[in-house]
């Protein structure tokens, strides 16, 4: 059972968990899964997965079995862990002051995961959230002024830049809201609180994405300060909040979000492609690299990489 006095005696201690990137990711160490051993009779495999997890109301022990099929233990074991994950993820929001600085219940405000107290905190979500919002009006007025407003949303990196700014803004407010108020623990997860999980989980692999591919795929030589500021100045500010706060991110849910992103933008440039769409400078693509009407040619790059890039002069 979950006890929430003060940061000692927090039940969720945080512990790494951004493995891809070196860095570390705050969860809870109570989302520590442990599996049982794959059962086997002679006629029907069968392996069950059971992960206990401690929550408000006990132990909860959720079991998820699969027999045969296309995907076989592959896609019983994604099922499982994104449901855990899901469960986990929902007692966390319980505790959303706690997670984003404050203190439920009366209890000591916690700040930063590192570095900052609870006021220094507000104030570096508050920075956080004035400068994404500043790129997000850099690129805009860029864009406007050189190809028309029609062309923003085509671009990969642009959706990176608007997830980033209502992430940060959203950010910013639940943070003011955790540190500056008061309350008990939470019944459930407030939606607002879900939002910015989501957020979270999206921008992640799409900065980093987005990044990647702005330099390694489009890059031409030339360099242009509103393409630094959406990849690699955008990057830097989400390891920076990543280092700093106290959310957790858990794969099964959070990669899942950034998977959404990032196939979501890859069917956005099919569909474009097929209804006739052009870029701004008239050419049946978005990018050359992912190029539909040379399918092979896309698909090499799609098997490499995912789609990002960043918008330039013509």
């Amino acid at each position: 059972t979950r006890q929430v006095a003060n940061s000692a005696a927090r039940s969720f201690v945080v512990r790494p968990a951004f493995a891809w990137l070196s860095l570390a990711l705050h969860s809870p160490a109570s989302s520590t899964p442990t599996y049982s051993p794959a059962m086997q009779s002679s006629s029907t495999t069968t392996t069950q997965y059971t992960r206990t997890v401690s929550g408000g109301d006990g132990l909860v022990n959720k079991p998820a079995a699969k027999k045969g099929g296309c995907c076989g233990d592959a896609c019983a074991m994604a099922g499982f862990e994104y449901r855990a994950d899901f469960k986990d993820l929902e007692l966390d929001g319980r505790h959303w002051r706690e997670l984003f600085g404050g203190a439920s219940g009366g209890g000591k405000k916690l700040g930063a995961f590192c570095c900052c107290g609870p006021m220094a905190f507000v104030f570096f979500r508050v920075l956080m959230a004035a400068l994404a919002i500043s790129i997000l009006v850099h690129t805009l007025v860029y864009v406007v002024t050189d190809v028309g407003l029609g062309f923003y949303m085509i671009y990969f990196t642009n959706w990176v830049v608007v997830v980033n700014a209502l992430y940060f803004t959203l950010a910013a407010v639940t943070t003011l809201m955790a540190v500056c108020t008061e309350g008990p623990e939470a019944d459930g997860t407030p939606p607002f609180v879900w939002l910015t999980f989501l957020l979270y989980g999206m921008l992640l692999p799409g900065s980093l994405i987005g990044a990647l591919m702005y330099w390694f795929v489009v890059f031409d030589g030339v360099f242009y300060a509103v393409s630094i500021e959406a990849t690699a100045v955008l990057f830097a500010m989400v390891v920076l909040d990543v280092w700093v706060n106290r959310q957790p991110y858990y794969y099964a849910f959070h990669g899942v979000a950034g998977a959404v992103l990032s196939m979501g933008y890859l069917l956005f440039t099919v569909i474009y492609w097929a209804a006739g769409g052009e870029d701004p400078n008239g050419f049946p693509y978005i990018y050359r690299a992912l190029n539909w009407g040379r399918p092979l040619s896309a698909g090499k790059l799609v098997r490499a990489r995912p789609p990002a890039a960043a918008p330039r002069p013509p």
